[in-house]
């Protein structure tokens, strides 16, 4: 998945951090009364969250967008950028992961182009089928790379990407569904509510742009876009910690049904022109009934 390495580095500081702090929290509740106590650990969520925000505020902004420029031409790029504390976090680990992305993204005929403060991975797609075959791939690869060790605690970010394509000679009708699950990314209670939701240290987004525009599939769980240049783009904003689901459907022109349409209409043209029609055979004209 896209956002697991990356992502993952703050989600494993989160870890750690909040590890230490009830790991503190729990040692000093064992020598004070109950009341006290109890209110310790009330307050243990809420004294992860301040450090977090104070020490890695606005730390990551990450894009990921599906660009339809027809229904055989288009790409999907995605754009990480890392704030200034968290570059200096593990940078061997980053590096190893930024080698493992380009290698990735060339397999698929795509590049991979860096800049000081992130990256950015295009990769291009002829069809609704290709690009639903390599957004998967290339995420499955990256998230089955041997760059963290499996018992480092650090958890899962999955999710997967379903394109449903219906061909109507002339258009073609695309519905498009995304589904991330983001619930590692958070600190949970025990009944598995969401306590702390690093929104304020992580801004993901999720855009689409189609020729034609495209709309949202309303349902109770899907999450609603923003809609831009008309309803051609469509952004969506991820929320860590919970189950994300996008639902679009989007229409587009399909070249192979209006190229057949227009030979056939040049036929028909041609054969009005060449040959005469049968009202001019039993009507001739006077020029023609004269000779």
């Amino acid at each position: 998945m896209q956002l697991k390495k990356w992502l993952n580095s703050v989600s494993f500081l989160v870890q750690r951090t909040r590890t230490a702090i009830c790991g503190t929290l729990a040692k000093l509740s064992t020598r004070l009364p109950a009341g006290i106590a109890a209110t310790l650990a009330i307050i243990r969520t809420s004294c992860l969250f301040l450090l977090l925000s104070i020490s890695l505020s606005g730390c990551i902004d990450y894009d990921l967008a599906i660009h339809y420029r027809s229904p055989n031409q288009g790409e999907f790029v995605q754009h990480i950028q890392l704030g200034e504390r968290l570059q200096t976090l593990n940078s061997d680990a980053q590096q190893r992961w930024v080698e493992a992305v380009e290698r990735t993204a060339q397999k698929l005929g795509g590049r991979l182009q860096r800049d000081p403060s992130g990256l950015a991975v295009t990769i291009p797609f002829i069809s609704s089928a290709d690009l639903e075959k390599k957004f998967n791939q290339f995420y499955k690869t990256l998230g089955q790379s041997a760059l963290v060790e499996p018992d480092s605690g650090i958890p899962s970010v999955t999710g997967h990407l379903a394109i449903q394509r219906s061909n109507l000679i002339l258009v073609e009708r695309n519905r498009l569904r995304y589904e991330v699950d983001l619930r590692s990314l958070g600190v949970r209670s025990a009944t598995g509510d969401v306590l702390v939701s690093p929104t304020s240290l992580i801004n993901l987004e999720f855009k689409l742009d189609t020729p034609w525009g495209s709309r949202t599939n309303a349902k109770s769980k899907t999450l609603k876009p923003r809609s831009l240049k008309g309803g051609k783009r469509l952004i969506w904003t991820l929320i860590p910690g919970e189950e994300n689901w996008i639902d679009t459907t989007f229409w587009m022109p399909n070249p192979i049904g209006l190229g057949s349409l227009a030979i056939l209409l040049f036929v028909l043209l041609g054969r009005f022109l060449k040959y005469p029609q049968p009202s001019e055979i039993l009507h001739p004209t006077t020029e023609q009934a004269s000779l």
